[in-house]
């Protein structure tokens, strides 16, 4: 079993066990559509767009990720008048795919660090990048109502998982719809954290039935980074071209990886046998420094990765 389908089987025999305590235990599950985003640091090639005096212009092609569906899965243990636990699951994955063509005598190079320490020169392009996360929060909290229509939750916790980004990259050098030589370029940017995290969870009363929800968290991690970078170039043209491998290994540690998640959104309450509310909103989930590629300026870039969408959900008190 992988590393996702251990957590999914966890998770729901949590869940099981927390049906078995009427009143006390309560199930959800959180429909995510979310988009990311690492733009301002996920370029990908350098390309030249005109040659003209007094100089050359540069442009450098970024990275758009799709829109993605996710799951948010867990269970909440609330006895009467004690602090409560909360345990769920958070997995969310994107890709993007991207390709360039070079105008007719124009040229780029590889933008990440060891495809562009080779300096050969390509007119056509293909990415794919893909982002997968598992985060695992645990949190006591400890819920009270300040006044009548207003009720908040603070709690700590702990958040751990994983954000794993892996990028595969062929480019191709073309005269006259002959290729002369190729390349392909694998990177990945692999990420492990785990420490505390702390929060409040606000619900303000319109109605019975209806409720403006804000909720904010925030974690300070011990991140660890695992970053690799392969460049081959084949040998071509009768050996004329000779085989170029370029790899690289880089990892990374650091001790207070900051990310915050906020959430906006409407609570919707229907009291039958039990008890049970759909929610809808915006949420935001921002990861400091999480893209850590060196590009070729030979220092890794500090890139901070952004989640953000629509939320749907569903709570069931048991």
């Amino acid at each position: 079993m992988n590393f996702r389908q251990v957590l999914v089987f966890i998770i729901f025999s949590f869940i099981n066990v927390c049906a078995w305590a009427s009143g006390q235990w309560s199930v959800f599950e959180d429909l995510l559509y979310w988009r990311a985003s690492q733009e301002t640091t996920s370029p990908w090639a350098y390309q030249q767009t005109t040659n003209s005096p007094p100089g050359a212009a540069y442009t450098e092609p970024n990275v758009y990720f799709n829109w993605q569906p996710g799951v948010r899965v867990g269970a909440l243990y609330e006895p009467s008048g004690y602090f409560d636990a909360k345990l769920y699951w958070t997995y969310y994955s994107s890709k993007a795919r991207e390709s360039i063509t070079a105008p007719a005598g124009q040229f780029f190079l590889p933008e990440f660090f060891n495809g562009f320490t080779a300096l050969d020169l390509f007119n056509a392009a293909q990415l794919d990048w893909k982002l997968i996360m598992n985060m695992v929060d645990f949190e006591v909290g400890h819920r009270f109502a300040p006044t009548d229509s207003l009720t908040v939750r603070p709690f700590l916790g702990i958040k751990g998982g994983t954000i794993n980004q892996s990028i595969h990259s062929a480019w191709q050098a073309n005269f006259d719809g002959v290729n002369i030589y190729s390349a392909r370029e694998d990177l990945s940017n692999n990420f492990f954290g785990v420490g505390p995290s702390f929060g409040v969870d606000g619900v303000f009363a319109i109605n019975k039935q209806l409720a403006i929800r804000s909720d904010l968290s925030a974690a300070l991690m011990w991140g660890r980074w695992n970053v690799k970078d392969t460049f081959h170039r084949p040998r071509a043209l009768l050996g004329l071209i000779p085989e170029t491998t370029i790899t690289s290994d880089r990892k990374n540690s650091k001790l207070g990886t900051f990310m915050a998640n906020y959430f906006l959104g409407l609570d919707w309450t229907v009291n039958t046998k039990g008890t049970v509310v759909v929610k809808a909103g915006y949420e935001m989930q921002f990861w400091s420094n999480q893209l850590r590629l060196p590009l070729f300026q030979a220092l890794p870039v500090h890139g901070d990765l952004t989640l953000q969408g629509a939320t749907c959900g569903i709570f069931i008190k048991v």
